[in-house]
């Protein structure tokens, strides 16, 4: 659950349940930038993150490619899904964020149809990103990584935090 909550009602609806979080604060950048950065001090471990979560994006999308919700194809939902709480939730950083989500996204259809092996190389990437994540907590921050505090923050900050830490770099 997010750092900050304050409680979980739940509505019982005939046709299905419904979750409503209260005082969430899913929607302030700071207070969730704050909370990913805080996991984050070590400049060995941030350029770390700065070359794995892309890579973690990307081959995610690459091995979800083949999957559908519905109708709908899962990679595509999630990129529309990120495009627009990143918009809302920062619309600044989110003209930078949202191209590099579609680049990454037209970028892993490519690679799909262009390798008949995709899934393996996808999940090659996926694994060693992962991998090096948590020996630059374990060996360079010291801490455990925000996901173990709570996955679903970390989740949806953690493609934003690159954004932010490499604009902040720039300028």
């Amino acid at each position: 659950m997010f750092k900050g909550a304050k409680s979980l009602i739940i509505f019982n609806n005939p046709h299905k349940w419904i979750f409503a979080i209260v005082n969430m604060q899913i929607f302030d950048f700071n207070s969730n930038y704050e909370f990913y950065n805080s996991y984050h001090g070590n400049i060995i471990n941030k350029w770390i993150h700065i070359l794995c979560i892309p890579a973690i994006v990307w081959s995610t999308m690459v091995l979800l490619s083949d999957y559908n919700f519905y109708r709908y194809n899962v990679s595509t939902v999630l990129l529309l899904f990120y495009s627009g709480y990143y918009t809302i939730l920062n619309p600044v950083l989110a003209i930078v964020a949202v191209p590099l989500l579609f680049y990454c996204f037209f970028n892993a259809f490519a690679f799909k149809w262009n390798y008949p092996d995709y899934k393996w190389r996808a999940l090659t990437v996926f694994a060693i990103a992962w991998i090096f994540q948590f020996i630059g907590h374990c060996v360079f921050e010291g801490n455990a990584p925000a996901l173990t505090d709570s996955i679903l923050q970390a989740f949806l900050m953690a493609p934003l935090f690159v954004v932010q830490e490499l604009i902040s770099i720039i300028i």
